[in-house]
């Protein structure tokens, strides 16, 4: 076999070697952008999770309840707790809504509706809401607005009332 020859087959196997190694780091690629997204599952449900847990210990639960109840006799220790809350809530939907712009993942839309209704459900947190809306920053669709607005004021007092157990 003459060098011209040889050498078309070394550039061959070169090209081939090339290809190859193209496609495995587009997998690798793949591999670690699944792998981010998991991620940012797992801290999403890890922070809806945090939101319930903190409404049932024993602390925030009397807080919680009196801004249900006499939202007008909150101390400011108690205002404090609860606007902690809430701005950690509008934090988690703002992070969720840059993901879901991102198209990185979705979940802007199902937190805000799902537990939407619980954080902003009081007449409390919708007058939280009415003066701390612009102050909320980008990534903050106006659907959202929408959303928290409508949520019943009453809500989460309502529902509580009408949770009885028969014997």
């Amino acid at each position: 076999m003459d060098s011209a020859k040889l050498n078309d087959w070394i550039q061959i196997i070169g090209i081939f070697a090339l290809v190859a190694s193209l496609v495995f780091v587009g997998m690798e690629v793949q591999q670690e952008r699944d792998l981010a997204r998991s991620d940012l599952a797992a801290q999403s449900f890890a922070n809806t999770s945090m939101f319930h847990l903190t409404l049932s210990s024993p602390d925030f639960a009397k807080t919680y309840a009196k801004v249900l109840e006499s939202p007008n006799n909150l101390t400011i220790d108690e205002k404090l707790q609860i606007n902690g809350y809430l701005r950690a809530f509008v934090a988690m939907i703002r992070r969720e809504c840059y993901l879901t712009e991102r198209d990185v993942f979705s979940e802007c839309r199902g937190i805000v509706q799902g537990i939407g209704p619980n954080v902003f459900g009081s007449k409390y947190a919708q007058a939280w809401w009415q003066l701390n809306k612009p102050d909320v920053g980008p990534y903050f669709p106006e659907w959202v607005d929408s959303a928290i607005t409508s949520f019943n004021p009453d809500q989460n007092l309502q529902m509580l009332e009408q949770i009885s157990v028969d014997r």
